[in-house]
């Protein structure tokens, strides 16, 4: 059946309104192009299946191919030490590497094998960091009451992603091998509490470890004893330390040996910047003259 001749057609969308007898007639006209339609999906059904089927081929068959020529791709065929340089292309010209899956030199080991391996031992990539604290949790930082199981809890959840976090900063500085390093690492001083003082503690004994790399240094100075911590560093710890940027609280006090501290004396400085420095300039000019080549910058 290739058309449907009815004698109701020029009643179609009309408000008509069948009688009796003609609604026995269309129900009897009907009946062909009814069994015709299922004929129809019927036929319908089949060729989709069959369409579904051959979808599946070609599908199959073009990603063959597409994987076939990836094997070609000229990356693959780079050498190590181009893709070396390739990768050190990738860090951030304007900071410090972050420590995210999105951005290098991270993200590198994540693209296959070969390139994570190739970049696990490449030191270079490894050489920048720039340090995220994470924000300790404490009850008058939360939006309401919390019981103290559940703060509890809280806390040892954070401690446990802290440690997890110290020990990747370790393995990251590490894979630089002897590189010199630049680092950034600025821990805002919002709290007195013996908790936060420990958390930064871990982080500068981190660092403390891997002083005599240090070529570029960006720190924000906490008070108490992690500031005489930084303070008393002798300047032969630091042998390549060439940038230093530091920044001062304001509490930070005489006691805490800044004016006497080798971080500001070493010869190796070429450039000093300081904010919010509590102490008199004409002191910084004394310290800075055991680097005739300093530039000091306030």
């Amino acid at each position: 059946m290739t058309a449907f001749y009815s004698p109701f057609t020029p009643y179609l969308n009309t408000n008509y309104v069948p009688t009796n007898i003609d609604r026995a007639q269309i129900l009897e006209l009907l009946r062909e192009p009814e069994v015709e339609v299922a004929k129809l999906n019927a036929e319908i059904a089949h060729l989709q299946s069959e369409l579904d089927q051959l979808e599946a081929q070609h599908d199959g068959l073009e990603q063959a191919i597409f994987d076939h020529y990836q094997l070609l791709s000229p990356f693959r065929r780079l050498p190590d030490d181009i893709l070396q340089e390739i990768f050190l292309r990738c860090l951030p010209e304007k900071h410090n590497a972050l420590m995210s899956t999105t951005e290098a030199p991270l993200l590198l080991g994540r693209v296959c094998s070969r390139w994570r391996g190739l970049a696990f031992h490449t030191p270079r990539l490894w050489a920048t960091l720039h340090i995220p604290l994470p924000v300790p949790p404490t009850q008058s930082g939360l939006p309401y009451s919390m019981p103290t199981d559940m703060y509890n809890e809280l806390c040892r959840d954070f401690d446990e992603r802290f440690k997890l976090h110290c020990d990747a900063i370790h393995d990251w500085l590490t894979r630089s091998g002897s590189c010199a390093l630049s680092i950034s690492l600025n821990p805002m001083d919002i709290s007195s509490s013996s908790k936060n003082h420990e958390y930064i503690r871990a982080y500068f004994n981190i660092l403390l470890h891997f002083s005599r790399r240090w070529r570029s240094l960006e720190l924000t100075i906490p008070t108490g004893d992690n500031s005489v911590i930084l303070a008393s560093i002798p300047a032969r710890d630091l042998p390549m330390l060439e940038f230093l940027h530091l920044k001062f609280s304001r509490r930070v006090s005489h006691e805490e040996g800044w004016l006497k501290s080798g971080m500001l004396s070493t010869r190796s400085l070429r450039v000093l910047q300081l904010a919010q420095f509590p102490f008199k300039f004409s002191s910084i000019e004394r310290i800075s003259l055991a680097s005739r080549t300093s530039s000091l910058v306030m």
